[in-house]
């Protein structure tokens, strides 16, 4: 089998093939099964999709090594093979990841360590937003930083949302897979009052240019993601404003859109577009890694899905809850925040819930109850495994 993978932001780049057949098969049936296997594969498209990487002081200084530099790749390790395997992995990049030199920060003006990109690269995350309120956290500086830091990660990795001119502004970002183009587009709904020096530089709602953009995506690709960065922080439910954007999208045709920014787990569902379409729209993803200041921003999610050709449905929607743990030495002190991970709900136990580092900060104890009540309450039953 070949896998093709061509990452194009207006450019080709050459077609990434990897060969799984074995070099001299010795035993026929299994050979054949596997052919079956692979032929099953080639016609399916899989995709996965995580919410918001929003890097706090506690965790780039747990991930920095003794010998110099940063790694961040053991946080996101219990899921790097089923991220590796889509063919299709997303994130919200929350933190710009704006330049080593322009030193290391958190709020309200967020700064990671450049490493992060190549880890997430390393991880599988092929499709990057940087559209979010944190766009313009370093400037125009963190801007160009931030695009040079990904370019050396473009023949592995679409990066979207934030430009260095109205050339590349205009370009459709597109990735192909097995023969199937799609087109990512990234909005977000402000940067935190800090005003774009240049109309080109950060992509916000507005729909007259979310028209422009489809329009044009829809002549050079089969399928349209949106990335929204939309809604109100920890609210577990869109408000109309998000459920206004969503209809948008799904009138314009657009397939999917993974909604970021509220740091909380949202429902998803089935729009009907204006020319009988279905768009499957997620408002919120969630936390994927951060140092969260309630439990409700604990509970974050996993969107999987399969896309089947040729007539490119999308089949086998499960969107799985996720929470994130850490440990604190002084639970009324968040600078004592260590040991953070990520877990499937399904796997969490009652005695991590009890070591968890928020208990006692400002009052919260986290409830494995009140997990799963949030769980079953804003994930729709079709969507669950």
């Amino acid at each position: 089998m070949k896998k093709l993978l061509r990452l194009l932001t207006g450019l080709s780049f050459p077609l990434l093939q990897l060969s799984t057949f074995p070099a001299h098969p010795t035993h026929p049936a299994p050979l054949l099964q596997t052919i079956s296997e692979n032929q099953a594969k080639e016609k399916t498209i899989s995709f996965l999709a995580v919410g918001d990487n929003l890097i706090h002081s506690q965790i780039y200084e747990e991930a920095e090594l003794d010998e110099g530099g940063y790694d961040f790749k053991p946080f996101y390790a219990p899921f790097a093979q089923e991220i590796q395997q889509a063919d299709l992995a997303f994130i919200n990049q929350e933190s710009i990841i704006g330049g080593d030199d322009l030193g290391f920060s958190i709020y309200p003006a967020f700064n990671t360590p450049s490493q992060m990109a190549q880890n997430l690269a390393d991880i599988g995350f092929n499709l990057v937003s940087g559209a979010n309120n944190h766009s313009l956290d370093k400037g125009v500086q963190g801007v160009q930083n931030t695009l040079t830091i990904w370019g050396h990660q473009s023949d592995r990795t679409l990066f979207t949302g934030i430009f260095d001119s109205a050339e590349e502004r205009e370009k459709i970002p597109l990735v192909e897979i097995k023969g199937i183009t799609f087109s990512f587009l990234a909005y977000t709904y402000g940067t935190n009052g800090v005003q774009a020096d240049a109309p080109y530089r950060v992509n916000y709602l507005n729909e007259t240019q979310i028209r422009q953009d489809v329009e044009r995506a829809k002549a050079q690709s089969d399928r349209i993601i949106v990335s929204a960065h939309w809604g109100e922080e920890y609210a577990q439910f869109p408000n109309e404003e998000q459920k206004q954007w969503a209809q948008l999208f799904a009138d314009l045709g657009v397939a999917v859109v993974i909604g970021t920014h509220s740091h909380t787990l949202q429902p998803m569902e089935w729009l009907t577009g204006k020319d009988g379409n279905q768009t499957l729209v997620a408002y919120s993803l969630g936390n994927f890694l951060a140092s969260t200041p309630n439990d409700v921003s604990l509970l974050g999610g996993m969107l999987t899905f399969d896309i089947q050709k040729p007539d490119l449905t999308i089949e086998n929607v499960v969107l799985e809850p996720l929470v994130i743990h850490y440990e604190a030495t002084d639970p009324s002190e968040i600078l004592t925040r260590h040991h953070f991970s990520i877990d499937r709900l399904e796997n969490y136990t009652e005695e991590q819930a009890k070591r968890h580092g928020l208990n006692g900060y400002n009052g919260h104890s986290v409830s494995m109850d009140r997990f799963y009540n949030w769980a079953d309450t804003i994930i729709p039953s079709d969507f669950r495994k």
